[in-house]
């Protein structure tokens, strides 16, 4: 079984209430993109693997396509810092 560490859960935690929040005033079609979820941590994890649960459950209630990106190394500092690279072809949270 796979221990999740404190850190984990309190980015999961940080994600889930800024979708939350980012739920209610959302327009009727958005998203029109794919919603890109990236993971600071390696694939197979435990973090990893509550991002895919996770992932699955938002694309049911946006009714979007969900991608789950890992971008492990530095720290954990990759994620965001790919984050802050808009692509055109998606939307990033």
């Amino acid at each position: 079984m796979t221990h999740l560490t404190r850190r984990s859960l309190l980015a999961l935690a940080a994600a889930a209430s800024f979708l939350g929040a980012a739920l209610p005033g959302a327009a009727q079609e958005y998203p029109s993109k794919p919603v890109t979820l990236i993971v600071s941590y390696a694939a197979g994890g435990g973090t990893d693997a509550i991002a895919r649960v996770f992932a699955a459950r938002l694309e049911k209630a946006l009714g979007g396509r969900v991608i789950v990106e890992n971008r492990p190394g530095a720290a954990a500092n990759i994620a965001p810092r790919s984050s802050l690279r808009p692509r055109p072809t998606a939307i990033r949270c």
